[in-house]
């Protein structure tokens, strides 16, 4: 008996995505706490795994326009988003890593898409307006992908208006930080037209170029 995307993704399960993606974070997470987002941590990824991994696996499985549709309130559509564009990431590293970068990143990029043109980034309220540590994740979906395009309007549409809202206040740190991330991946896919670091797992020949900047590449591409 198949099960219906729409009983697996309720309410509780959307809550559950946050509280353990963002567990003891605030709204102004720590370096320390926001490096547990983006550091490779085996207990982590288990407790994604344990939790989310056969929900995420009958979702990619799941019609796009049935899944934007999963997206009817601002944390349902962040907690949709996280479950496509960043537990992937926890879930398939290495060698299975193409599976992110061919079915579930088009997905998350198609979420962020409905949830922005529908104002759900901004929050309940208009709350995440400036709240970078839950706005940013509807972004960042544009960032992994190898379309300049999706890069220069993350920059142009989020990263520095945001930047510049938050001025001195709570978050500019962090605030700063995306600009700085966000233009060196714009940077990358400029220069090659794609991210040279995913060219063996999707069975892509690297150019001299790309090879030479392969043996010392950035830290986020290693």
């Amino acid at each position: 008996m198949t099960t219906n995307i729409t009983d697996l993704f309720t309410d509780e399960a959307s809550n559950g995505i946050l509280d353990l993606w963002f567990a003891d974070a605030g709204p102004y997470p720590t370096h320390e706490q926001a490096m547990r987002w983006f550091k490779a941590d085996e207990g982590f990824d288990e407790e994604i795994r344990t939790k989310f991994g056969p929900l995420l696996t009958q979702i990619t499985s799941t019609p796009p326009s049935t899944i934007l549709s999963l997206a009817t309130t601002p944390h349902r559509a962040l907690s949709l988003v996280l479950l496509l564009d960043q537990f992937p990431r926890n879930l398939f590293r290495g060698d299975l890593s193409a599976h992110v970068y061919t079915t579930t990143d088009p997905l998350a990029i198609a979420v962020a898409n409905h949830s922005i043109a529908h104002n759900l980034d901004l929050g309940p309220n208009d709350e995440w307006r400036a709240l970078l540590s839950r706005r940013m994740w509807f972004w960042l979906p544009f960032t992994h992908s190898e379309d300049p395009a999706l890069h220069v309007r993350a920059q142009k549409e989020f990263a520095k208006p945001v930047l510049e809202l938050i001025g001195d206040g709570e978050g500019k740190e962090m605030a700063a930080m995306l600009v700085k991330s966000g233009a060196e991946h714009l940077e990358v896919v400029e220069k090659f037209g794609r991210y040279p670091y995913r060219n063996k797992v999707l069975g892509r020949e690297s150019t001299e170029e790309e090879k030479k900047w392969l043996e010392n590449p950035v830290d986020w591409a290693r």
